[in-house]
């Protein structure tokens, strides 16, 4: 057969160094194919002007070692249309593109690098065995010429590839993408469109609209605050809107954040009234936070009427947040009047030993204030 093979290259080529040259490269590669079958290599060989990476194709006895002759003839077609470019030459013998793809899809895939201008990210969609060729066919390039028109931007390209994205429909994918291309490919908009609890709890055209809300968010406070992001992904979107730009309205403050995710203050307060304890919270002398956010969140508190939960944080405030003046207010279940006496009381004898003790006795508790 190596002999028939010499003969069949040489009759072909009149080039005696070419024909030499060819001799070595293809004899291992040719030797268990039919005269027939290497005639037609050949003939596909010389319409390429005996180009290496076709010549190449030809003999691959790894990854195209099951392959028909018509086979390597389709992949040899497809390089030459791509012009022998190397990274569709690649491509064409991916280990992982056979595996998932048929011949015809491979090539698909090569004419649709070509499509994107050999951009040497779509060649690594194109061959992504992660997660994109697990893809039906039609779905990857649909995701791939989407890429190439959002300008094939770094987080357009993760946004396709991502695992989170690849568990919704592909219509929601495209919507995804293109909003992203909208919001100028932020950084934050595209950490809500890949963001898994926004995919499985909002709508579509939801979670777009918090991408735009979300644009130009200071990332190092969406990063910080992933936990509070992801509680207000659960709320209906009116809400998580509003809160978010209070957020904002305080300047993305730590006390403000952490309000606005105290579930407790939801259920008690509504949705005006929430912001107002954010506003409230942020305000304070943050050395006493801790105090200050237990009052707000106290059930206790909270059942009482927002005015008069809102005059026991501003009189424990005036009070200086003294250590006493709050443990009367915390801890103390009397009348709101009664209540804020008591805890002016406390401060003006902040300093008198046993001061506390003696203000909160049963006892003298059972007697009317002004006694």
């Amino acid at each position: 057969m190596k002999v028939d093979t010499m003969r069949l290259i040489t009759d072909k080529i009149t080039d005696v160094e070419l024909a030499k040259k060819l001799i070595k490269k293809l004899m291992k590669g040719l030797e268990n194919f039919k005269e027939n079958e290497i005639n037609l290599l050949l003939d596909e060989l010389e319409k390429c002007e005996y180009n290496e990476l076709a010549c190449n194709l030809a003999i691959n006895q790894t990854v195209l070692a099951n392959k028909t002759i018509e086979d390597r003839v389709k992949l040899i077609q497809a390089l030459k249309k791509c012009e022998y470019d190397e990274d569709a030459y690649n491509i064409a013998i991916n280990e992982y593109v056979h595996e998932y793809r048929t011949i015809d899809e491979c090539v698909e895939l090569m004419r649709v690098y070509k499509e994107c201008e050999y951009v040497w990210s779509v060649y690594c969609l194109a061959k992504d065995h992660n997660n994109l060729l697990k893809l039906p066919i039609d779905e990857q390039i649909a995701l791939i010429r989407a890429y190439k028109e959002c300008d094939c931007n770094k987080f357009a390209y993760k946004l396709a590839r991502n695992e989170n994205v690849l568990i919704v429909p592909l219509e929601r994918r495209l919507k995804l993408m293109q909003a992203l291309k909208e919001c100028d490919y932020d950084v934050v908009s595209f950490k809500i469109a890949i963001d898994y609890t926004a995919l499985k709890e909002k709508t579509t055209d939801e979670q777009i609209t918090l991408m735009k809300v979300y644009k130009g968010c200071n990332l190092g406070w969406f990063d910080y605050n992933w936990r509070t992001v992801d509680y207000l992904l659960k709320l209906p979107n009116e809400i998580h809107i509003k809160l978010f730009q209070a957020i904002k309205e305080c300047e993305y403050s730590l006390s403000a954040t952490e309000m606005a995710g105290a579930e407790i203050v939801s259920k008690y307060r509504t949705i005006y009234e929430h912001i107002t304890f954010m506003k409230v919270y942020n305000e304070c002398n943050h050395a006493y936070d801790a105090r200050v956010f237990n009052l707000i969140t106290s059930p206790d508190l909270l059942e009482l009427p927002m005015e008069e939960h809102l005059t026991i944080i501003k009189t424990f405030k005036e009070c200086e947040y003294k250590l006493d003046v709050y443990k009367i207010a915390i801890n103390l279940k009397l009348p709101t009047e009664k209540l804020l006496k008591l805890m002016k009381i406390s401060k003006r004898f902040y300093d008198v030993l046993h001061s506390y003790e003696i203000i909160t006795n049963p006892n003298l508790l059972k007697l009317d204030i002004e006694e």
